[in-house]
């Protein structure tokens, strides 16, 4: 009941989006409650379910640019977690947070100290349970491709090859040789493999189904009407605005907060039926809706794992990718690239905001290791 309860608060605030004194009124009362439930936690169950709820919040207040609430928050209940517990669920968040108030330093402190001690959590570990922490192993690729990202943009560049010199050496990283990839598809109905789409070779229809789908969303009906929330990784800056005192801003909606990117996300993933056998089709793990100032430039990060790709589809020419030094064409419709090569993303009209979508999903090298 008390998860239900949760659930239909944490709506009733995403709903009220940009009302200030409404979204603060009810997102004091989910904060009171997520206190009070960390003061009773009994089992490793209960502080999960507490954790997912505070990192729901946290989101939220960051979302909406509360930084110091979201770290009051956490430093509320910190106390009453054991320290690996916290470290691969909710550091990331307060390095974040620190990361967004302009105080990279403590924010890089953070997050090194909190992978170290991950890291030798599972150097205690047997391999059997290690196959049971995959979670955990997870946390610490989230970790390292946020140091690298922050590294990078604060021109620590020697810091940077280092973590990603680590993370080439992990198993689900730059696998056989990957290389940078961003692309243009000029005629997304002709069937492949096209030359710089060889290693879609076998999985075209696939990708011909995504972007198809893509198209006919109309996603740009009404988008004013969207409770749009801020980039929670702060990694915003202003390129050549006409509008040179612009606050820059990153704005998205997720496919949980948001019934019809939801519905989208069902029919990307469908099951196909090839020869009387169904055929599970190139797996979506994330769709969003995203708005970019006029000369936003999202700066260089670096995703997780090589492990999934990711296409825009834009019905503008203001959005320009940017992978692994690889420019794409200024007026692509559709951008697929691949970001754990570090991808920056600018909306090069310094007057009209870019709104597109993006849609992760799983690389067809992976298929089968995923």
């Amino acid at each position: 009941m008390i998860k239900i309860l949760f659930a239909l608060l944490l709506t009733t605030i995403v709903t009220l989006g940009n009302k200030s004194d409404e979204f603060l009124s009810k997102a004091t009362n989910l904060d009171d409650s997520i206190r009070t439930s960390f003061q009773s936690l009994t089992s490793e169950a209960q502080a999960i379910r507490a954790s997912s709820q505070t990192i729901s919040l946290v989101n939220l207040y960051s979302s909406q640019k509360h930084y110091n609430r979201a770290l009051k928050l956490l430093s509320a209940i910190q106390p009453s977690l054991p320290i690996p517990f916290y470290d691969f669920k909710l550091a990331i968040h307060e390095a974040t947070l620190h990361y967004c108030v302009s105080d990279p330093n403590h924010a890089i402190k953070i997050l090194h100290e909190a992978r170290d001690r991950t890291l030798k959590y599972l150097g205690k570990l047997s391999k059997e349970e290690l196959s049971d922490h995959f979670d955990v192993l997870n946390a610490v690729y989230g970790m390292t491709s946020k140091l690298v990202s922050w590294y990078k943009q604060n021109g620590a560049d020697e810091g940077a090859d280092a973590l990603a010199t680590w993370m080439v050496e992990q198993s689900q990283y730059r696998n056989q040789n990957q290389l940078p990839s961003v692309v243009f598809v000029s005629e997304l109905r002709v069937k492949g493999p096209f030359p710089e789409l060889k290693e879609f070779y076998g999985h075209f229809d696939e990708l011909d189904y995504i972007v198809t789908s893509m198209e006919k969303w109309d996603y740009f009906r009404e988008n004013d009407n969207w409770n749009w929330g801020y980039d929670t990784d702060c990694n915003v800056d202003i390129q050549g605005s006409a509008n040179v005192s612009a606050i820059p801003y990153f704005k998205t909606i997720k496919s949980s907060d948001s019934i019809q990117l939801h519905e989208l996300g069902s029919v990307l993933n469908r099951v196909g039926s090839e020869n009387g056998n169904e055929t599970k089709f190139l797996q979506v793990t994330e769709i969003a809706l995203k708005k970019l100032s006029p000369g936003g430039k999202v700066r260089q990060h670096f995703g997780r794992t090589n492990t999934e790709l990711a296409v825009i589809y834009q019905q503008s020419s203001c959005v320009s990718v940017a992978a692994g030094g690889q420019m794409s064409k200024f007026d692509a419709k559709f951008i697929l690239f691949d970001d754990s090569f570090g991808t920056e993303i600018e909306n090069i009209c310094a007057d009209e905001e870019a709104v597109f979508l993006r849609v992760d999903f799983q690389h067809p090298h992976f298929r089968g290791a995923i």
